[in-house]
């Protein structure tokens, strides 16, 4: 039961049937499968079926919780503890449904295949709404943008246009809002142009780095098994997804497409990869981008400076989940800066150290010899290690700090130790003084580099 649980969880969390079809949000079903998936585990723990349960990130993930709730509730009283629950635990409670749901290989492999498949059905939905003609949509009188529009109260009465000012003209009405936007499967609408899906994936950013931090694993399909099936389906979902982020215009998800194909041809073909992968990479870089880019970098670039202002004036306890967006009217637009604003230096500390365990873990599992583990674990473990490194390069300039979709990935890192455990129990990941200082003076320097780099850019303009 806790793997079924476990795989109809995360679906529910990419794919939100309940936003498609407002009918079924009654029943609320991401709530019931996280109760089958906790109560599944459980009975697996219970019975005896899981019994090595530790892993090297379990102290930090303890570390961000406990900072989490601190920081709150010093900010807001009582209010803040309900932020903490709603943001960390809930995406602490996903990572351990993962970890302890899918800790056999063939669950792990099942888990990732479920992944890449999101990723095609996502990737699909996007290009083909980005192939779609815009159209004159109105918005709700109480609609900021498009963007904070329920997908059942989208209204598009039809009318092509190329800007929003023309939806005034021809039979358009002066007493409401209009978005020139173009509407694609399953309710779903670009925003300024620029694909996307919905949920956690509804921003073009996000959806974006999703498709791309998947790539590493359809490229790991690639070197299993029945190549001469599994490559040409593997090359055209990656070529699918790579004309979705294009489409999406996200600068960062060509970055993270860079991240994730240099250091996977870099280890397979040594220099001669770095050139097979820039190729591959070359077309986004062409043909993404966005018009608007100029002030969109430097409402970022002021976000990023209050919140090096905010960790300044708030070191120990951070100011509290949800009080950056709360101050500034935006979220910081990256990961690591968010954490340590709203928890502070320990928390920042206590979520990078969870993202470096989470790391390690496949890193130390690939670079064993082969033969120490069953065949396919380490080629899993290097898929997760290039997935991992695109995905820290992603969430630098997305506010993905407590996103339950970063805590599947954690989860699947926390599967691989549990796994590589049960094939070899000597086998373990510590993390001694070196990595603590060595965390210490990263998060240092990433909150240094910001400030001098918000610095500049404030000096240059």
């Amino acid at each position: 039961m806790a793997f079924f649980a476990t795989l109809v969880l995360v679906v529910l969390s990419i794919i939100r049937p309940a936003e498609i079809w407002p009918f079924l949000e009654p029943l609320h079903l991401l709530d019931l499968c996280i109760l089958l998936a906790v109560v599944g585990v459980t009975f697996d723990v219970a019975t005896g079926k899981e019994k090595d349960l530790g892993s090297p990130q379990l102290v930090f993930l303890l570390g961000f919780i406990v900072t989490s709730y601190t920081s709150s509730i010093k900010a807001v009283g009582f209010e803040g503890f309900k932020m903490a629950t709603l943001r960390t635990v809930i995406s602490a409670v996903f990572m351990l449904i993962v970890m302890y749901g899918t800790r056999t290989l063939q669950r792990l492999r099942t888990l990732i295949v479920l992944l890449i498949l999101m990723c095609v059905f996502v990737s699909a939905v996007a290009v083909h709404q980005g192939s779609q003609t815009p159209t004159c949509i109105e918005l709700p009188p109480d609609a900021e943008d498009i963007g904070s529009v329920e997908s059942d109260e989208i209204n598009s009465d039809g009318r092509e246009c190329e800007t929003p000012s023309e939806c005034y003209r021809n039979g358009g009405r002066g007493d409401v809002e209009y978005a020139c936007e173009a509407e694609g499967l399953f309710k779903t609408v670009t925003i300024v142009r620029r694909v996307r899906w919905r949920g956690q994936l509804a921003d073009p950013n996000e959806l974006s780095v999703y498709i791309g931090v998947c790539v590493p694993f359809m490229l790991m399909m690639i070197g299993t098994r029945r190549r001469w099936l599994r490559a040409p389906v593997a090359l055209a979902a990656i070529g699918l997804g790579l004309w979705a982020i294009v489409l999406s215009k996200s600068r960062g998800g060509q970055l993270v497409t860079a991240a994730v194909f240099a250091p996977y041809f870099l280890a397979r073909y040594r220099w001669k990869g770095l050139v097979v992968g820039a190729l591959a990479a070359a077309p986004m870089f062409f043909l993404g981008g966005r018009e608007d880019s100029e002030g969109s970098a430097e409402e970022r670039t002021e976000l990023l400076y209050n919140g090096v202002t905010y960790v300044a004036h708030h070191p120990f306890f951070g100011m509290g989940l949800e009080q950056f967006a709360e101050m500034e009217g935006h979220t910081a637009h990256n990961s690591y800066l968010l954490a340590a604003a709203e928890m502070g230096m320990p928390g920042f500390f206590a979520w990078t150290g969870l993202m470096w365990a989470s790391i390690k873990i496949p890193l130390t599992v690939a670079r064993r010899p082969a033969g120490t583990f069953e065949p396919g674990l380490r080629e899993l473990s290097t898929a997760l290690v290039v997935s991992f490194v695109g995905m820290s390069v992603g969430i630098f300039f997305l506010s993905f700090t407590f996103k339950q979709l970063l805590f599947v990935w954690l989860g699947m890192s926390g599967a691989v130790y549990g796994i590589a455990r049960k094939q070899d129990p000597a086998f373990s990941v510590k993390l001694g003084r070196r990595d603590l200082v060595g965390l210490f003076v990263f998060d240092v320097l990433v909150l240094v580099a910001i400030y001098v780099y918000t610095r500049f850019k404030a000096g240059a303009g």
